[in-house]
């Protein structure tokens, strides 16, 4: 009997204790398909403490369609990752500062 590639990865990955950092890798990959293209070029599920999925949000707009679309979101996710994996999600907003963009930059101290 030959065991699947990925059943030895998630052995691993629980063994050495990667097990999260795995899981929001594998958030990451279902992100688009679960929240839609255009939410998903603004936001990225980045860590995974006790069922709770924090996700970066590039301005306030995208957390707050996160936060509206919340229930949502945990029933995507959990036909697609898995029942109970994610019990609630937390947007942190975080401004990214594109080239050539100073509106957003803060004045020197």
């Amino acid at each position: 009997m030959v065991t699947p590639l990925r059943d030895i990865l998630k052995t691993v990955a629980r063994t050495w204790g990667l097990e999260p950092a795995a899981r929001v890798r594998w958030f990451q990959e279902v992100w688009p398909q679960v929240v839609g293209r255009v939410l998903a070029e603004v936001t990225s599920p980045v860590a995974l403490r006790g069922g709770r999925l924090r996700v970066r949000a590039d301005s306030p707009a995208a957390g707050q369609e996160i936060r509206l679309r919340r229930e949502a979101i945990l029933r995507a996710l959990a036909r697609k990752v898995g029942e109970g994996a994610v019990t609630d999600i937390i947007p942190v907003v975080r401004r990214v500062m594109r080239a050539g963009n100073r509106q957003n930059r803060r004045p020197p101290r």
